[in-house]
């Protein structure tokens, strides 16, 4: 179990149980004993939860529904409390959660590909940031020569 805790710095603990993945997809049709499984997008599901925030932030809610009913909080209230920094909270949790959970079942296949999905998500908001500044770069009328250059990428003549 992870915890993770809200706006309002409420704790809130995340478990990935039969219970809990029953909640998930029967809301969502989100199947997360099935990593493998194709979103509505084509994708993997991994990869969905790993970019998509609102299908990400939607999963963990039915997660901890039970939580929110214990402390008498409707869904919108729920969906208040969580802003960026929770939602990232969240997420860290969810993914370790996730990816544990198929470790203690044995199925190194789906750990690996949850954890390989994740960290994917990692590179591709590096490139995406990279291309924003060279964007933004060039609007400035900056030419490549002001640009600075990473050390790896520089070669030296022979």
């Amino acid at each position: 179990m992870r915890y993770f805790h809200d706006s309002e710095r409420n704790q809130w603990e995340l478990t990935l149980n039969l219970g809990a993945a029953k909640r998930v997809y029967d809301a969502l049709g989100v199947d997360l004993l099935n990593p493998s499984q194709e979103s509505d997008d084509g994708r993997a599901i991994t990869i969905r939860l790993a970019f998509d925030d609102f299908l990400l932030g939607r999963v963990v809610a039915e997660m901890i529904a039970p939580q929110a009913k214990a402390r008498q909080l409707s869904r919108d209230e729920l969906d208040a409390l969580f802003d960026a920094r929770t939602l990232a909270a969240a997420e860290k949790a969810f993914f370790a959660e996730w990816r544990d959970f198929f470790t203690q079942r044995g199925k190194t296949w789906a750990s690996k590909a949850v954890a390989l999905d994740y960290a994917s998500k990692e590179v591709v908001e590096s490139a995406s940031l990279a291309k924003v500044e060279l964007l933004e770069a060039e609007r400035r009328g900056a030419t490549s020569s002001d640009s600075p250059v990473a050390p790896e990428s520089q070669t030296s003549a022979t």
